[in-house]
């Protein structure tokens, strides 16, 4: 049976948790701490305890495990180490990580021992693109129609001050908004990985060109892109894979010639890092 804990008030700021928060049924015995962790986990998975939402205090927590709370803080800063839960100190544990956090980490171990480059990235990515525009110009609602052309219109229209990273948010937010228009978390999961993998790489290798540069980077592809959106907004679903697939070519084409790329190591922990620097609709919805 599972135990329902009164979940606490938001502070002033903050985004507002749900009324109570659902955890998985009491455990006991040994190495009650990694059990609780792992219970928490499998709540964040399965969304019984949604991204942005707060925990029970430390006491409401022993008291639902029938642990110590000394217990409870080993578990909850093995959370924190795994990156699912944000610790704010006088305001308390937040759910930071779900799926795609999981994923990342696997995907991040990979990548360090392998070497893959970004046309072995890209592949992946055109490997799952196409079955991802079917997907969303199948099931896409208006409201992600909307947003597709809004961020089409930020890359039209950037903001005259732009620095670099701001110029890419809108081309990296169009990608992800396709993807999770698809409605296939774990697809999703994997292509935002993918998609801010591929951005970061090339920041990496040509951030110091300079904004103008990155002016007419970014206006690259623009017509592939307002193929898609037309595309996914008519519902035809065989035009969407195309124009994923000519879209996902030409950068193809575009990164085979560019030998800066070539040079980058996806193995590179600042690269890695700098992934959290990108949009993530997980996190700005």
């Amino acid at each position: 049976m599972q135990g329902r804990v009164p979940q606490p008030e938001s502070r002033p700021g903050t985004r507002r948790p749900p009324a109570t928060t659902v955890l998985s049924p009491r455990i006991g015995g040994p190495r009650a701490a990694r059990e609780i962790a792992k219970a928490v986990q499998n709540d964040i998975a399965q969304g019984r305890l949604p991204l942005g939402s707060r925990l029970p205090n430390e006491r409401e927590l022993a008291r639902h495990y029938q642990v110590s709370q000394p217990t409870i803080r080993e578990a909850v800063r093995a959370l924190d180490i795994m990156g699912l839960v944000d610790v704010r100190h006088g305001s308390g544990v937040y759910v930071t990580g779900d799926i795609g956090t999981y994923l990342a980490g696997s995907f991040q171990a990979l990548l360090q021992i392998e070497r893959v480059g970004i046309l072995d990235v890209l592949d992946l990515r055109t490997l799952l693109g196409g079955f991802s525009a079917r997907r969303a110009a199948e099931k896409a609602s208006g409201a992600e129609v909307d947003a597709m052309r809004r961020f089409l219109d930020a890359i039209d229209r950037p903001a005259p001050n732009s620095d670099v990273r701001e110029l890419v948010r809108p081309p990296v937010s169009f990608q992800l908004t396709v993807s999770a228009a698809g409605h296939n978390p774990l697809l999703f999961a994997i292509e935002s990985f993918l998609i801010r993998l591929l951005v970061q790489m090339q920041l990496t290798a040509m951030e110091h060109h300079g904004v103008e540069f990155w002016r007419r980077r970014v206006s690259s592809f623009g017509s592939d892109r307002r193929r898609l959106l037309r595309s996914i907004a008519d519902r035809d679903q065989a035009g969407a894979v195309e124009a994923m697939e000519t879209y996902l070519g030409d950068q193809h084409a575009l990164f085979a010639s560019d030998g800066e790329l070539a040079e980058v190591s996806v193995s590179d922990p600042a690269l890695l890092a700098g992934l959290l620097d990108l949009p993530d609709l997980r996190r700005d919805r």
